[in-house]
């Protein structure tokens, strides 16, 4: 079925970036990709075993609520919805998961940094218009 991905990460602009989403998924009957990316815990396995699985179970805990709290947000639209948690860069990560043919867009959200921080610190939002191949939803 032809969708659209949503870049979740619990901020107020990809919340909004949801419900333009699941606006524009009504209309066209479409569902929507929810999808979670977890950063990877770069410490030593060997000597932060326990660490690590204490860290990645917080952290799966954190997309569980905040992809749950999205989809009751929309629940309402009545758009057919897949919850997906990942692990890896964002970036790289939605845009792997927007090759698929079947994906038609991609919403997110973005923090509103100013110019200076966008090239110090990189913006998600950013990267995504300018490597995307599909249109790309970005809501501030």
């Amino acid at each position: 079925m032809p969708r659209i991905l949503v870049g979740i990460d619990g901020s107020p602009s990809c919340l909004r970036a949801l419900h333009y989403a699941a606006e524009v998924a009504r209309a066209k009957n479409l569902s929507l990709d929810l999808v979670h990316v977890l950063a990877p815990v770069l410490l030593p396995p060997t000597v932060y075993a326990k660490a690590i699985a204490d860290i990645e179970r917080q952290e799966r805990e954190h997309a569980d609520r905040v992809l749950t709290t999205a989809l009751a947000d929309i629940a309402p639209l009545g758009v057919t919805t897949r919850r997906v948690t990942t692990t890896g860069n964002p970036v790289d990560t939605l845009l792997s998961l927007a090759a698929d043919e079947d994906v038609e867009m991609i919403a997110i959200g973005t923090k509103g940094r100013g110019a200076v921080a966008r090239v110090l610190l990189g913006s998600v939002a950013d990267q995504i218009l300018h490597l995307s191949p599909k249109p790309v939803l970005i809501v501030h």
